[in-house]
């Protein structure tokens, strides 16, 4: 690593405010040592003058907020040396925000952007009100705390360049000046600052440095440090701005959606939710408890199960039990060669009736984003330990290890029910926006609007929806603000629905069967994309055939044959539009001697657009029918 790189990795992880200062004023690793060292001691020196000008202000003025008024002088703020005696000029940017040109002063003391209340009224426009501030507060250097009345985003322009401007406003007596542009916006904008030469560098132009200008009020700087309302940790602050990164949206949507995202920290967290929605109750036919021993596992597999234990009782989702119920733990092998913790529960799901909640169909969540040009999906974290068990069955999920026995406090997989009441929890919480904006598959949500502004609201109301409800994200699974999504194995876009290349590309490795139960996973594998295929059934008839009982297993020609059409048929398929249901639809029909297929149409921009095709084999009597009754009938 060039020592380039090693200052930029350590400007990228190091504290903003001091970063800020830093960045275009030293050039060596060791110059980064000398001033870093001298800049975090200012830092320090900075913080204790403010304290002692809070305690002369405060004996001087019984508590009258002289600073946030802008009548206090300026702080004594050493750059680059620790003399207290030197002081600094307002650092202000030629910037014009919503057509108006101001003088905009760069603070590197304020987490935000901030503006004051009057001079939003002169730039906002006749209907524009401010977005909610969800209860900011901001300490100021005097030490008072307030509140900020609202927030905005815009963009501000700067030479030429254009840049996000997320700010909140303020009163203006709590504000000392019209403008103060923050260390986010210096992150956003990526500006370089050389303070010895009071000039700085955009990031669109490195050649080109601009003179600070002369700001031209009196006004002093205070320092406006945010009061996060729940601290996001750096590693959660970390994902959600690769989140953001992947989002297909312009800069300023980009951090309008980062915005959106850390004013919920409750929802957008790597901690674990718990919903008091619903609980888990087991009902069984019988009390009398099933206990079975654990299963035996070599060294390592143990080692396995008691880490998973371990994690499991960490983060209070197991319990030590003394139950008479138990279940054996079996390990289940992965694709990457890791292995899954699972309990099996056939001896208790015998005993449970089958809650017959339903399901979403597939097909009918697929049809009904017509007109919709923006995505995103939503995942839960662990999301059936979100649900806590019932108090009176959690003895029935007990499960026993070589040396111990637990139970669960939520909601563990492998119980009969466990899909019928995690799917019961979703609809009950989503039960206002589902089928309007979005859908539910147990865990998986999908969110689709028509354009990006409309799909903010949504994304704001689905937000406030799962933290009342206590349900937390999984941020590393969620995909925001798309313009094609993959949601249940297949692509949805503006332009309709596609196949997913990996489930393809599965079907087309797929080695020639030896056996009835491989025949069985191929259909399972291509049956799934049955609808992009025309004649489907009728292709398939030969290894359909290999299922009956009285069939003896050959695999033939005809049944080649069918393996390899069904392969390039589906390498082949088109995109499905998505339906218009206000408008009408065409059903043309085909029958041969063993099955019969359809295709339905419809008429979208003038030009006719595949919705769907159908097929299915002929059974017993039907093969007698004439053509007419087979297409009709």
């Amino acid at each position: 690593m060039s020592e380039r790189e090693i200052l930029q990795a350590t400007l990228r992880n190091c504290n903003p405010r001091v970063a800020s200062i830093l960045r275009g004023t030293v050039s060596t690793v060791d110059e980064l040592v000398r001033v870093g060292t001298l800049v975090e001691r200012d830092v320090s020196e900075e913080r204790a003058y403010w304290r002692q000008r809070q305690a002369e202000h405060q004996a001087k003025s019984n508590g009258a907020n002289k600073a946030a008024k802008g009548r206090e002088s300026n702080p004594h703020i050493a750059v680059l040396s620790g003399n207290m005696e030197k002081q600094l000029d307002p650092l202000a940017l030629p910037v014009t925000i919503k057509n108006y040109r101001c003088q905009a002063v760069l603070d590197t003391g304020s987490t935000y952007s901030l503006l004051q209340e009057s001079y939003w009224k002169k730039l906002k426009s006749s209907m524009e009100t401010w977005l909610s501030s969800r209860g900011q507060t901001f300490s100021l250097a005097n030490g008072h705390v307030q509140t900020a009345l609202g927030k905005v985003i815009w963009n501000c322009t700067l030479h030429g360049h254009q840049y996000p401007f997320s700010a909140f406003v303020m009163k203006d007596q709590d504000l000392t000046l019209p403008v103060i542009l923050g260390l986010e916006f210096l992150m956003d904008s990526g500006i370089q600052i050389d303070f010895k030469d009071r000039t700085y560098v955009l990031s669109e132009e490195i050649e080109v440095k601009h003179p600070f200008l002369l700001y031209t009020s009196s006004a002093a700087i205070s320092l406006h440090l945010a009061l996060p309302l729940v601290q996001v940790p750096s590693s959660t602050l970390a994902t959600i701005k690769d989140l953001v990164s992947r989002a297909e949206v312009n800069r300023t949507q980009k951090c309008q959606l980062e915005a959106l995202m850390l004013e919920r920290p409750t929802v957008c967290t790597e901690s674990l939710g718990r919903t008091a929605v619903i609980r888990h109750q087991i009902n069984t036919s019988d009390e009398i408890p099933v206990r079975k021993r654990a299963y035996p596992v070599s060294v390592a597999r143990q080692q396995f199960i008691d880490q998973e234990v371990s994690k499991m009782l960490e983060k209070g989702i197991i319990r030590p039990s003394t139950s008479p119920w138990a279940a054996p733990i079996v390990l289940v092998p992965k694709k990457d060669g890791n292995m899954r913790f699972c309990i099996d529960y056939r001896a208790l799901n015998a005993k449970t009736p089958l809650d017959g909640f339903p399901m979403p169909q597939i097909q009918d969540i697929l049809e009904s984003m017509y007109g919709a040009s923006i995505f995103s999906t939503l995942d839960l974290k662990s999301g059936y330990w979100q649900v806590l068990m019932d108090e009176e069955s959690i003895p029935k999920t007990a499960f026993v290890t070589k040396n111990a026995q637990y139970e669960f406090l939520c909601l563990p997989f492998g119980l009969r029910n466990s899909a019928a009441t995690f799917q019961r929890l979703m609809n009950t919480v989503l039960r206002d926006c589902l089928g309007k904006f979005c859908f539910v598959y147990l865990d998986d949500i999908v969110i689709y609007s028509q354009n990006v502004q409309e799909h903010f609201e949504h994304l704001k109301q689905l937000f406030d929806i799962l933290e009342a409800a206590g349900l937390t994200l999984n941020l590393s699974k969620c995909n925001l603000l798309q313009r094609s999504i993959t949601f249940l194995g297949h692509v949805v876009s503006a332009e309709g629905v596609r196949t997913e290349t990996a489930k393809v590309e599965a079907v087309q490795n797929f080695p020639v069967p030896t056996t009835l139960k491989e025949v069985q996973r191929f259909l399972g594998l291509a049956g799934w994309y049955h609808r992009f295929i025309p004649h489907f059934s009728e292709i398939a008839a030969p290894l359909h055939a290999l299922k009956s009982r009285d069939v003896v297993w050959e695999w033939t020609m005809e049944c080649q044959q069918a393996f390899d059409r069904l392969k390039c048929a589906l390498q082949k398929t088109s995109v499905l539009a998505s339906p218009d249901f206000t408008k009408g639809f065409k059903v043309q029909t085909d029958a041969s001697d063993v099955g019969l297929g359809a295709v339905l149409t419809q008429d979208h921009d003038g030009a006719e657009h595949v919705i769907a095709y159908a097929s299915r084999l002929l059974h017993g009597a039907e093969k007698s029918y004439s053509t007419p009754e087979k297409e009709w009938g």
